[in-house]
């Protein structure tokens, strides 16, 4: 869907660009560090070279419009990559977009595909807002029906918003202890999980900042 509403905005993906997208999915799917940063900058290159050749983009909404296509294969790629917070993240930015170009139908279709988010949490930890997010991963987190898995998740989404915290406070100790805190009960909930492949790579890179000189 998300691949047909983008050419409708008149940007149509090249093969270099699908290519560079599957193996792109890959990387993150694996936690590749380092081939990820470059298959991302490989897709921006591309993207903004196939944006430069379009036939119809003779205009700046024309070129609006195809950026909002580009948003929504970034989207995409989160998607593949089931990483549910940065899709939403391009989708919000897409439909602020749309909705400044005054593209109803496009910011419609946007719209409901939002709505689809799993928790309110997540749908504030997309727009940046780390803090109410984890107001209601604390409140999810006291539903006694949760699984295992669910509370891994929730413990890893709530890990991910003190980092996002952290960057901004840096010498907050307390923030530093939550995030331990919630980062190694992720890993004790999703033991056997796909997602705990995740959150060991999260703890990896925690570790290795820590252990790097700061300037």
């Amino acid at each position: 869907m998300l691949e047909t509403l983008a050419a409708e905005l008149g940007f149509v993906e090249t093969e270099a660009l699908r290519t560079t997208r599957t193996r792109l999915v890959a990387a993150i799917l694996s936690g590749d560090s380092a081939e990820g940063p470059r298959l991302w900058s490989q897709f921006e290159e591309l993207a903004e070279f196939r944006l430069s050749r379009l036939p119809d983009a003779d205009t700046s909404d024309d070129r609006a419009r195809a950026r909002i296509g580009i948003k929504l294969i970034r989207a995409h790629i989160w998607q593949s990559a089931e990483e549910l917070v940065c899709y939403l993240r391009e989708l919000f930015e897409a439909h602020k977009q749309a909705e400044h170009l005054v593209l109803i139908n496009v910011a419609a279709t946007l719209t409901g595909l939002l709505r689809r988010y799993v928790s309110y949490g997540e749908y504030f930890q997309a727009q940046g807002l780390d803090e109410a997010a984890i107001e209601y991963y604390l409140h999810d987190e006291d539903d006694t029906g949760l699984t295992d898995k669910q509370r891994g998740i929730l413990n890893l989404r709530l890990t991910e918003c003190y980092r996002s915290l952290l960057t901004t406070h840096p010498g907050d100790t307390d923030l530093k202890d939550l995030m331990d805190d919630s980062l190694q009960s992720a890993l004790v909930y999703l033991d056997g999980e796909v997602e705990q492949g995740k959150a060991q790579r999260l703890l990896d890179e925690v570790s290795k900042g820590r252990k790097e000189p700061h300037p």
